[in-house]
């Protein structure tokens, strides 16, 4: 691993648009603090442990089953722990749960390459103090189609992803194990899947629960975002104003940490920020963020929630001030360090990961490196 000092020069460029009399950005632009290397192939997924100690990070593809494994990084020492092995075909989404107990994996190939291939929900045993850290626990199978945009709802109960072969909208319980002769757990953990959600039409590509789990967004290729009934599997309502055609498509979800505003982004180079804190009775579009210069691949909030970072296909990370209010929503810093796509973010206290590779996912990969950013305090939102 490199470990860099703290510059800001020619890797980070301020915007030339913003304006004059702008008030100041909510946190200073991060600083390279470290590079993890290793990924053969494009990594589709990051995922922070809730202490930070852990970094989850997987992608591969199927013609290449050596790299279909999910690597467990201690982020202090910027070392492997050790490689989670199982998965089929390619990982498209990592989760921990708040106790940081579990890591969820989520995988899938394109159903016309691959019929039967791994389309699975798995369970591992994240606690490195455990006898069986490492470990598969649990999973939910599935017979075509990506399983992708894994979530795991706030309060570690619920878990959700979308299968884009058949337009579907997924959602387990995850529950204890049962106890064999009230003493011995026959397994840790437990996941009970629901009867899928149908009402899409197109492919699906993410999908995110409200603060309180009793609601889930969810989108993909269709021109809207649906806006589901956790309990009963109910569309709600639609939020439409969205790009449908060839290569357009929702990418990714952010929630802010308060739970009022969801941020949602597209091929179509934009962001869109919605308030839902009346969801389902009003949900209001309060800004669009504007100006990418290529597709949005994933979206996070910072842990104040005053800084939504954007990734890019074009292998950009922007951060723009989402303070709102009186403050306007504007882009205040470019991170530039990657050669090819950012294909996924994950955000812990004050560090920010991310990592991606060439858009085919095959060799040659080109950039596969995991970037480690150390944020810096952020300001008071108004």
């Amino acid at each position: 691993m490199r470990w860099f000092g703290f510059g800001l020069g020619c890797w980070l460029c301020s915007l030339a648009f913003a304006r004059a009399q702008a008030p100041p950005p909510p946190m200073a632009p991060p600083s390279l603090l470290a590079e993890f290397w290793g990924h053969q192939t494009r990594v589709n997924a990051l995922a922070f442990s809730p202490d930070g100690r852990l970094l989850a990070s997987a992608g591969g593809h199927t013609e290449n089953p050596s790299e279909l494994e999910i690597w467990l990084w201690d982020v202090a020492a910027g070392q492997a722990l050790t490689f989670l092995r199982g998965h089929g075909s390619s990982i498209n989404g990592l989760a921990f749960t708040p106790d940081g107990q579990f890591l969820l994996s989520a995988s899938g190939a394109r159903a016309s390459l691959i019929f039967g291939g791994d389309h699975t929900l798995r369970v591992w045993d994240a606690d490195p103090g455990s006898p069986t850290f490492g470990s598969e626990l649990a999973r939910s199978d599935s017979l075509t189609g990506w399983l992708r945009g894994l979530t795991v709802s706030r309060d570690g109960q619920w878990v959700a992803a979308v299968r884009n072969a058949t337009q579907t909208v997924h959602l387990w319980q995850l529950l204890p194990g049962q106890l064999v002769d009230d003493e011995v757990a026959e397994e840790r953990v437990r996941l009970v899947e629901m009867p899928p959600f149908q009402g899409h039409r197109e492919s699906l590509h993410a999908v995110a629960f409200n603060a309180d789990a009793s609601l889930l967004f969810s989108g993909g290729a269709d021109p809207w975002v649906g806006v589901w009934e956790a309990a009963s599997g109910e569309l709600l309502t639609r939020l439409h104003g969205f790009r449908a055609g060839p290569g357009q498509r929702i990418t990714a979800f952010a929630l802010h940490p308060a739970g009022g505003l969801l941020a949602i982004a597209d091929r179509n180079r934009e962001v869109h920020l919605y308030d839902i804190r009346d969801a389902p009775t009003r949900i209001e579009e309060v800004a669009r963020l504007t100006g990418h210069r290529a597709g949005l691949t994933d979206v996070q909030f910072s842990e104040a929630g005053t800084t939504l970072f954007a990734a890019t296909e074009a292998g950009r990370i922007w951060l723009w001030d989402v303070r709102g209010g009186e403050t306007p929503y504007r882009a205040f810093a470019i991170l530039q360090e990657h050669e090819d796509l950012v294909m996924s973010l994950a955000q812990s206290g004050t560090l920010l990961a991310s990592a991606g590779g060439r858009a085919s996912g095959r060799a040659p990969q080109g950039d596969t490196t995991i970037r480690l950013w150390q944020l810096q305090p952020e300001g008071a939102a108004p």
